[in-house]
């Protein structure tokens, strides 16, 4: 019985344990359909994700803040609104 084998078998035994299930459950080898093109095609699509919210963060940063919360700023400790 493999790893994965026995990992479904517990999880039916054990039918209190809902977080379980066949899944999330490791893969043997010969069962992984993913080529190295494939590990490829999903790590640039990482980058670029990554890439689109740091442009993403520095426009937000950018952004002018409202003019209540300035107002609001001034009026208590700066050290708070920074």
């Amino acid at each position: 019985m493999t790893t994965s084998e026995t990992a479904v078998a517990a999880a039916s035994e054990s039918a209190k344990s809902h977080l379980l299930e066949e899944s999330i459950l490791p893969l043997l080898q010969k069962q992984r359909n993913i080529g190295s093109l494939g590990f490829v095609y999903i790590w640039i699509g990482i980058a670029v994700i990554i890439a689109t919210f740091q442009l993403g963060a520095t426009g937000v940063e950018a952004m002018p803040l409202p003019r209540s919360w300035r107002l609001s700023c001034s009026r208590t400790s700066r050290s708070r609104c920074s």
